[in-house]
């Protein structure tokens, strides 16, 4: 194994003393304790997760005692390789007794040890990849752990103070970040309701929550009662805008890599398409997939797309919403043609035919309104989950060795 620093850069205050070298095999040893007292398959491991799946992995009763036990601070070794982990990756257990499949690699501590600290240390790529690298040999499905040698292999420990001190930071830390995600999820869930609640259901002429003074019934519209196809050319001086199926039209130009080798800024854009703010934009070939939104600023958009014109009917950012709702992207996908499902386009002859439902635009842009500042909240909430996601990133780097 390659040597690593004997400290690492920030430290806790009071702490000074180099992390000792230890062989694995003076740290933990192999568990194989099997499920003589049958505990049931709700306690059953997922490994990926280190959480009970409840309701057990499908397999007979009859296999139940020859699970394996795992205790809390036992180490699971989960073989698979993804880009995070290229030779497989130790989950330890800080959840409770349970069991889990005999076909995986179990240790456990020889004494006790800060769950917390070894939770993050064990489970940290960079600090276990050398390790796994001498320790590991490919497997029918996964890699698999060799004990022998992974207990011959060294890993530097600090203190058992430091250890919990170390752990109990990264504890909270994960706390503050699930409180943030949680909060960013519960408003993720309440524009859902609001997508539902205030456009109408099917067969009815008004949607469930409505703002106060709006009584009227919607009205029945086809697109091509609201919009007209632009056909105007783009130029190289307009920024080149996408469409994105998860957040419609971009509000920045894309950057060389991004538009990929076909498309450079050098070349002709004669056959671009100029669109201006407020314009409805669709990606013909992904329409059907929701790459269908409106244009934030005046740009350029691909041959592929297709632009359209709005009329007064419609007060454009609301189409943001109204049309990337599920019922209106399940007509776009079967008004959608092609031999198959990479193949369909949807065409202006089959966009005119979709059918939706609108207030008079005043309502329209009350609802919009409402819904871009929920979304303003919902994109602060997940910068402040992505900040503290970098801080634990950084944390790590800097407080292991």
């Amino acid at each position: 194994m390659m040597d690593r620093k004997a400290e690492p850069e920030i430290r806790f205050k009071g702490f000074t003393d180099s992390w000792e070298q230890r062989k694995f095999g003076e740290l933990y040893k192999v568990n194989n304790e099997r499920n003589k007292e049958l505990i049931g398959y709700e306690y059953t491991f997922s490994v990926a997760t280190m959480t009970y799946k409840r309701d057990g992995n499908g397999a007979a009763d009859s296999s139940l005692a020859n699970y394996k036990v795992l205790r809390m601070g036992d180490v699971a070794f989960e073989g698979h390789t993804n880009k995070e982990f290229q030779y497989g990756r130790f989950v330890v257990n800080d959840v409770g007794n349970g069991i889990m499949s005999p076909r995986f690699s179990t240790l456990r501590p020889i004494n006790k040890m800060p769950i917390a600290f070894w939770k993050y240390y064990l489970h940290y790529e960079p600090v276990i990849r050398n390790i796994l690298v001498c320790s590991t040999k490919s497997g029918t499905m996964m890699n698999e752990l060799v004990p022998s040698d992974l207990f011959a292999q060294a890993i530097r420990v600090p203190s058992i103070a430091e250890q919990t001190k170390l752990g109990n930071f990264f504890q909270s830390l994960d706390n503050l970040i699930t409180l943030h995600q949680r909060k960013c999820d519960k408003l993720c869930d309440f524009k859902k309701a609001l997508l539902c609640n205030m456009f109408p259901a099917a067969e009815a002429d008004a949607p469930k929550v409505r703002f106060k003074g709006y009584t009227k019934p919607w009205k029945h519209w086809t697109l091509g009662e609201l919009y007209t196809e632009r056909k105007e050319a783009g130029n190289d001086d307009l920024p080149i805008l996408s469409v994105s199926i998860h957040s419609g039209v971009s509000a920045d130009e894309l950057d060389s890599a991004e538009l990929g080798k076909a498309v450079r800024r050098s070349e002709d854009k004669s056959l671009y398409k100029h669109t201006y703010k407020g314009d409805l934009v669709f990606n013909m070939m992904r329409a059907w997939q929701g790459a269908i939104g409106v244009v934030p600023k005046e740009g350029m958009v691909s041959p592929a797309y297709i632009t359209a014109i709005p009329n007064d009917e419609v007060f454009p950012e609301f189409m943001d919403y109204c049309l990337r709702r599920e019922e209106v992207i399940n007509q776009i996908n079967n008004l959608s043609y092609g031999v198959t499902d990479f193949r369909k386009r949807l065409y202006w002859d089959s966009f005119v035919r979709v059918q939706i439902m609108l207030p008079s635009v005043e309502e329209q842009k009350k609802i919009a309104e409402t819904l871009v500042q929920l979304d303003k909240l919902i994109e602060l909430q997940s910068a402040k989950v992505e900040k503290l996601k970098n801080l634990k990133a950084a944390c790590l780097e800097k407080m292991f060795v």
